[in-house]
């Protein structure tokens, strides 16, 4: 028998996904992830189609220490182990994100991500953003918006801990 079996290349996938179709636990998904919370229904919706997924085996890369990165990822299923020097560090678990300066900043990763098991990723790019903030301003508004608010908040706390540590500001 002579069947012609047609596959999708991950990297494409979400541009031939049908209009209606769509995966609703990665709208929820996107829906936990904090740089997205402005955003409503419809808007989580819009970006549902323009994520792209990854699945990733055990011990497989993610994003390796000194690689410039062009945006972030959420972690859908499995765990992924976040690794400094050779050493686990932390373990990461769904819903968690691991990249996200990558999305604003090009600076390689001060850090290696290792899938620690079977692992799907929900990856959302500066590509992703840039077009967004073409297509759908308002939307890519509100994740700037969120995602300075994130890391206002990140400096905060990074004054405060060197100030602990006796630095004079």
């Amino acid at each position: 028998m002579n069947e012609i079996f047609s596959k999708t290349d991950p990297e494409w996938e979400n541009v031939f996904r049908s209009e209606g179709e769509g995966d609703s636990s990665i709208r929820r998904d996107l829906g936990h992830v904090g740089v997205f919370s402005l955003l409503t229904e419809d808007e989580l919706a819009l970006l549902e189609r323009a994520v792209h997924l990854r699945h990733y085996l055990t011990n497989e890369c993610i994003i390796q220490e000194g690689v410039p990165q062009s945006g972030f990822y959420i972690l859908s299923e499995g765990s992924v182990n976040v690794v400094r020097d050779g050493e686990v560090v932390e373990i990461l678990r769904p819903i968690d994100v691991l990249g996200e300066f990558g999305l604003l900043d090009p600076s390689p990763s001060a850090l290696s991500f290792y899938a620690a098991e079977p692992t799907n990723l929900i990856g959302f790019f500066k590509p992703d953003l840039v077009e967004l903030l073409d297509t759908q301003p308002e939307m890519g508004c509100k994740i700037l918006l969120k995602f300075s608010e994130n890391v206002a908040c990140l400096l905060r706390e990074s004054h405060t801990n060197l100030c602990d540590l006796g630095y004079k500001s």
